[in-house]
């Protein structure tokens, strides 16, 4: 592999195979053309080639070695710790069926039978068993690219199609009795679900929002940090996307909530003295430590459960937020870019429904203004 450093300068690196589980490389500097840069390589490759304790391993290499080498020299780099965390999940059932055999001996129908068997022994609805096609594909990939493989095997099989759900909302109606009975809560149920519903914020945002970030003046969130449970433990870590790392306008009403909120906290504050927690954060208990991640949810189902309103989850009121801006004739990039998704491609998967009501909606209504006035 070539790695471009600077102007005639270039990293080249050899793949020597597997030695105890673990990748072995070979790197050197070069400083010349891209084309010498080349013949260079090949050079080492055929001097390293003919090592015979070099490259002789890769034909032993095990799916579960190629699985531990991805984790450490590929995952820990590049993923964040939940998608970390979801992938040892998938693995604890990947591994078992796929992991004592050697990579060179699974074939695209090796695969191809683990999916049927996930579809009809272990009874995966499509969706889950797409995470599995990921996953493995995504490790493929990466051991062509660092040449500890020579093909992907899962290529040639059809990835499972996502099975297409209406996103669950509250309509008008139902949102404006949520809301009235919410102004009869306390503000620190108050502020968090407001904040959701006018900005669309997911739930680690909201968990991570610090005071510093929030703009009483001009009614403005950044979003920078997120707060989310990965297993047992509360991470913090950057916002999903890099389109995540936004500013939102806030309306009045929600400015008028983390007002009284930090008003409110304030008098705990000088109440508690140096028994206050002060960690910044903007959604805290009575001690000023933030929420554990799933706390906001709590809230929400208690409300719900308290004035028997129509079952949602917390996620869902960002679904709400969307959903009703779209049918409010807000542009599709607008709300993308509300929401934090890393492109409207994003958005028009999630909403592709309610889009494509409004389309026909809309188409109607021209074509009987083209018909009304023959």
């Amino acid at each position: 592999m070539i790695q471009y450093l600077q102007r005639n300068k270039y990293k080249i690196t050899i793949e020597c195979g597997i030695v105890n589980g673990k990748r072995k490389r070979i790197s050197r500097t070069f400083e010349g053309s891209k084309q010498d840069a080349k013949i260079f390589e090949s050079e080492l490759l055929k001097e390293y080639r003919g090592n015979k304790d070099c490259f002789l391993q890769k034909e032993k290499l095990t799916f579960l070695e190629l699985v531990n080498i991805y984790l450490e020299d590929y995952c820990k780099d590049n993923l964040k710790e939940n998608t970390i965390y979801g992938y040892k999940n998938l693995l604890k059932v990947i591994l078992p069926e796929l992991g004592s055999l050697k990579v060179k001996d699974i074939t695209t129908r090796t695969l191809q039978r683990y999916y049927n068997k996930l579809k009809r022994e272990n009874g995966y609805c499509s969706n889950t068993i797409r995470h599995h096609y990921v996953l493995i594909n995504s490790i493929f990939e990466i051991g062509i690219k660092w040449q500890l493989v020579s093909t992907n095997p899962n290529k040639c099989i059809e990835k499972p199609k996502a099975n297409a759900k209406k996103a669950k909302i509250y309509n008008y109606e139902q949102l404006n009795k949520f809301l009235e009975v919410l102004d009869l809560e306390p503000i620190y149920y108050q502020a968090p679900m407001l904040l959701c519903v006018d900005t669309g914020m997911r739930r680690e945002e909201l968990n991570g929002l610090k005071w510093e970030n929030v703009d009483l003046e001009r009614g403005i969130i950044r979003v920078r940090e997120v707060r989310l449970a990965v297993g047992k433990d509360t991470v913090v870590t950057t916002p999903k996307t890099d389109n995540s790392n936004r500013d939102i306008d806030i309306t009045q009403k929600t400015l008028r909530a983390l007002k009284k909120l930090k008003e409110y906290q304030n008098n705990l504050a000088n109440v508690l003295g140096n028994k206050w927690n002060d960690t910044g954060y903007v959604f805290v208990n009575d001690s000023g430590s933030p929420y554990y991640p799933d706390t906001l949810s709590y809230f929400f189902k208690k409300i719900i459960k308290k004035y028997n309103l129509d079952d949602l989850t917390f996620h869902q009121l960002r679904h709400t937020s969307a959903s009703l801006l779209l049918h409010s004739k807000e542009d599709i990039v607008s709300v993308s870019a509300r929401l934090g998704h890393s492109n409207v491609s994003t958005t028009l998967d999630i909403y592709a429904q309610i889009v494509e009501e409004l389309e026909e909606k809309s188409i109607v209504k021209t074509m009987s203004n083209i018909l009304s006035s023959n």
